[in-house]
């Protein structure tokens, strides 16, 4: 008899498994979409292969000179890819700014971990930033990479980004805050069981507080020139709360939006006072 319970409950085991993984691949990701119509006509747009991983080099058609270049890293929960919203965002970031932009379409769950993204940001750091200035930009996931790549480029002694800018980064891959339960009900896009899902397979084996996966855990002491936009009805708001009582105000400017929803500001048409606010941090 304990035989026969130790099976069912192994399969069960299985097929939640199974469902976990299915859930993630068919419902929750988007394939990355192609760039914009918008986008292609006032840049040029340069497709180059890094593990088998797509990664555009858009660069502003007539380019003046610009004295950086950004690393512009997508969110979606690590499951998604590059959508229109971040195409367009991109686009008026190469309009404003007039700098060259790398946007990595970098690999996703459940397939991949987080250790075959950051074999592949060290690639493109190699190859692209190496004794350039440069700026990092993260949203939602690519916030979490964002900060997690700085810190780690800190360990290592390598030549820091001028800026980290995070748009609703998620910080912590655990969802622990107890405070993000108080916000759920007011959060009309993210999902905190998703999210802890998504998290688990990006960490795959992996201790989920390590500072790779939850950047909220990393070293502190080589990181400055953060600023953060975040919005009070999103889950991942909590977090950024704690991270700003790591860092001091010379070295962490938060933005913070009452009522605003996660990622508001990528949509800039509707929220251009923001976006200046934004691109202001930039130049």
């Amino acid at each position: 008899m304990n035989l026969i319970l130790e099976t069912v409950q192994c399969i069960m085991a299985i097929l939640i498994i199974i469902f976990d993984i299915v859930l993630i691949e068919y419902v929750m990701r988007a394939k990355t979409k192609k760039p914009t119509r918008k986008l292609r006509k006032v840049a040029n747009i340069k497709k180059n292969k890094i593990n088998k991983k797509m990664l555009y080099e858009i660069i502003p058609k007539g380019k003046l000179n610009c004295d950086f270049q950004i690393l512009y890293f997508h969110g979606g929960a690590y499951s998604g890819g590059i959508n229109q919203t971040h195409w367009n965002f991109v686009a008026q970031l190469l309009k404003d700014t007039n700098a060259n932009i790398l946007l990595p379409d970098y690999p996703l769950v459940p397939k991949n971990t987080y250790k075959d993204v950051f074999c592949m940001v060290d690639k493109i750091y190699e190859a692209y930033l190496t004794g350039k200035k440069f700026i990092i930009i993260g949203d939602s996931a690519g916030g979490g990479i964002s900060l997690a790549f700085a810190q780690k480029l800190g360990e290592e002694n390598k030549k820091m980004p001028e800026k980290v800018i995070l748009i609703s980064p998620w910080l912590d891959i655990t969802m622990k805050n107890e405070e993000i339960d108080k916000i759920q009900e007011k959060d009309k896009i993210l999902n905190k069981n998703i999210l802890k899902l998504a998290g688990n397979l990006y960490c795959g084996k992996d201790d989920p507080n390590d500072y790779f996966v939850s950047p909220i855990n990393g070293p502190m002491d080589k990181i400055d020139n953060v600023f953060i936009f975040t919005g009070t009805y999103d889950i991942l708001n909590p977090d950024v709360a704690i991270l700003k009582a790591k860092l001091s105000s010379e070295k962490l400017l938060v933005f913070e939006k009452q009522k605003a929803q996660h990622n508001w500001i990528l949509n800039v048409d509707k929220n251009k006072e923001d976006y200046q606010k934004l691109l202001k941090t930039l130049l």
